[in-house]
């Protein structure tokens, strides 16, 4: 839909104004920080749908200093209250703190994060490195975000146990590889999610945190 608005806009006046005039076209926020700019201007007061990549460091279990954010967020933050879904992929790399073209680092954009104020937010997919240590215990980036009108989840090799929001859940997809999540936390977590209606459970066969193991099986436990 972005692209094809872009194509639009560098055609003739009449196509132009059309592209233009249509925020919706706009609505989608990803990739190069420059574009995303542009988007955001475009999009005007019409909910975004946001793609964002988050760094961290292979060193040890990832830590808040350790993050590096792609560019694009910190023009996005700022309309934060217009997020209607957002699709995070975490990335291993020990570039991205040095890459400043398309990454940014830092204190003041990491608390921007952790307090996130996204009260238009429906829905929320993360993805993280399947050999991703830590992964349920380590990060609390979620735990200050306000999202009350969350109600679509799903997380790969993650679970954000300390996200308030959870509550609001009506639809959740988690898949993890056996033995990378602590089932009593998982259980403990789901008996609070009341609002549940829809669990799409899948367990991948083979020893965490050996990354290399094939799914053998997989568990699906619908509602």
């Amino acid at each position: 839909r972005r692209d094809a608005a872009v194509t639009l806009s560098h055609g003739c006046k009449y196509f132009r104004d059309t592209a233009l005039s249509c925020a919706e076209l706009w609505t989608n926020i990803s990739g190069n920080s420059d574009l995303a700019a542009l988007c955001l201007s475009r999009s005007k007061n019409v909910p975004l749908d946001l793609d964002v990549i988050i760094g961290y460091s292979r060193r040890g279990n990832p830590e808040t200093h350790h993050f590096a954010f792609e560019k694009l967020l910190q023009g996005a933050l700022p309309h934060s209250n217009r997020w209607r879904s957002l699709n995070i992929q975490y990335a291993i790399g020990e570039g991205f703190r040095e890459s400043e073209t398309y990454f940014v680092v830092g204190s003041e954009i990491t608390e921007a994060f952790r307090g996130l104020d996204a009260p238009s937010l429906e829905s929320l997919h993360i993805e993280a490195n399947s050999s991703l240590l830590g992964a349920f215990t380590a990060y609390e980036e979620f735990e200050g975000w306000n999202a009350p009108s969350l109600r679509f989840a799903t997380f790969e090799h993650y679970f954000p146990l300390r996200l308030p929001a959870l509550a609001n859940v009506t639809h959740l997809n988690l898949s993890h590889r056996l033995g990378q999540i602590p089932i009593d936390e998982l259980v403990k977590d789901l008996s609070r999610m009341t609002s549940l209606d829809e669990l799409d459970l899948t367990i991948y066969g083979g020893a965490f945190p050996n990354p290399n193991a094939y799914p053998k099986e997989r568990s699906y436990l619908p509602s």
